[in-house]
C-alpha cells in the first residue's frame, strides 16, 4: 500500500515540517564529513525525504530524474549563493519547494497545487 498523499495544505504542511526536522537531526552527522551539511543547504535532502515519504524508490532512474528537477527548481528560485533569488535567506521555504519540486516531477500533484501549498507553506512554516 502507498502512503497517502496530503489533500490539504496543512497537511502538506505537517507532512513537510516533519521531514524538514528529519533533514535538520542529520546536520551533526555530516559534521566530520567533506561536505558538511547546513541549514541552508538541507534543501538537497528533500527529494530523497519526498521519495521516501512516498514509498518511491531512493535510487534508479526515476529518482535521479526527480532529484536532479526538483534540485533545479530550488537553484532557480532559492539558490544560497545567490541574494536575488526570490527564496534565498529562507531555508525552510527552499526545503519545501525541494520537496514540493519532487511531487511535482513525480506527477502526483499538479503547478497549481504546488503553488497553493508553497504559499501555505510561507505563510505558515517556523523560520526554525
Amino acid at each position: 500500500m502507498k502512503p497517502k498523499l496530503p489533500r490539504k495544505p496543512a497537511e502538506w504542511l505537517a507532512e513537510i515540517t516533519r521531514a524538514w526536522g528529519e533533514a535538520r537531526d542529520s546536520i551533526p552527522e555530516t559534521e566530520e564529513s567533506r561536505h558538511p551539511l547546513t541549514e541552508e543547504t538541507l534543501y538537497q535532502l528533500a527529494p530523497l525525504l519526498a521519495l521516501r515519504a512516498r514509498g518511491r524508490p531512493e535510487e534508479g532512474e526515476e529518482a535521479t530524474r526527480v532529484t536532479e528537477v526538483a534540485l533545479a527548481n530550488v537553484l532557480e528560485n532559492a539558490d544560497p549563493e545567490d541574494p536575488d533569488a526570490p527564496l534565498a535567506g529562507d531555508a525552510p521555504l527552499a526545503f519545501a519547494l525541494g520537496y514540493l519540486a519532487t511531487h511535482l516531477a513525480l506527477g502526483l500533484i499538479d503547478e497549481d497545487q504546488a503553488e497553493v501549498i508553497l504559499d501555505y507553506c510561507d505563510e505558515h512554516l517556523p523560520d526554525e
